[in-house]
């Protein structure tokens, strides 16, 4: 009897390892989580034109998943949350300040507004963006309303040359102002370059879309990489006289092992004007 159960045993014992590994095969290899890292806080440092220290804030950065949901001011200088459609950033708000993204079926940035509120005074910036190739048509209108009564007003047309990822490398245009008396035509031109590394809203949903958005031109970081250096030249012209500015912005950085900058120092026209410290967390996606 022993002998019958050991031949039956070692008859079936290859026919259930060969079903096991079979099933095992079958079975979907896990897909390695990616960790992604996302700035948590930044402290920035301003100077004043002799190179001493005016002030220092620090913010904390909050997210849910890689949406990025607020940033939160420790020294009471108030908060900014953001708002998405999916994966998209359609609005980011402040006390003073509420900007609106709009985009067509692709995901591209065709609008943006922005209306600020200080003082009894209310703003409204609009830019519609043509997406054309390597470059973007722009179309631009401001209203200053104060009192209920439209104080200025500016409408313009540029054209923004973009890098493969849509960052900006150049922007061309003119503009003109319209009020408390007076016309006023300005002729544009600003000049970016990036390094090749990685910018620190890379990670965040939402950021990749908005490279040519008046709201990462604001900061002048870059979405995908950093910006080094950005210069502009502004010609004002209106009846007797021209007024002509210039400025140049540069950007020094220190790096992580994951080519992330954790610090860096802008200076203006060869002046310090503000350096910047990042931390990161680590999120799984």
């Amino acid at each position: 009897m022993k002998k019958v159960f050991y031949l039956l045993s070692m008859a079936v014992l290859p026919v259930f390892l060969a079903v096991s590994c079979n099933r095992n095969d079958d079975e979907p290899t896990p897909t390695p989580k990616e960790e992604l890292l996302l700035p948590s806080k930044v402290e920035e440092t301003y100077y004043d034109k002799d190179g001493n220290q005016k002030r220092t804030s620090v913010y904390d950065l909050t997210y849910d998943g890689t949406k990025f949901t607020k940033m939160v001011s420790r020294d009471g200088e108030g908060n900014t949350t953001f708002a998405y459609q999916d994966n998209l950033l359609v609005k980011v708000k402040s006390d003073e300040e509420e900007r609106v993204f709009e985009y067509d079926s692709k995901g591209n940035l065709v609008k943006e507004t922005l209306v600020s509120s200080y003082g009894g005074t209310t703003t409204t910036d609009i830019y519609t963006y043509e997406l054309s190739g390597s470059s973007v048509n722009v179309t631009y209108n401001r209203k200053n309303v104060s009192g209920g009564e439209l104080k200025l007003e500016a409408v313009g047309t540029y054209t923004y040359t973009l890098t493969p990822n849509k960052q900006v490398t150049k922007i061309v245009g003119k503009k003109t102002l319209t009020g408390y008396g007076y016309t006023d035509e300005v002729t544009i031109e600003e000049n970016y370059t990036y390094d090749d590394k990685n910018s620190i809203f890379k990670n965040i949903s939402g950021f990749d879309k908005l490279g040519y958005s008046q709201f990462m031109l604001a900061v002048s970081l870059g979405n995908f990489n950093n910006v080094l250096t950005k210069s502009s030249k502004d010609v004002s012209k209106d009846v007797g006289y021209t007024d002509i500015y210039t400025q140049t912005e540069a950007y020094k950085y220190t790096y992580n092992d994951k080519n992330f900058p954790t610090e860096f120092e802008n200076s203006v026209d060869g002046k310090k004007y503000r350096v910047s410290k990042i931390e990161y967390k680590t999120v799984t996606k």
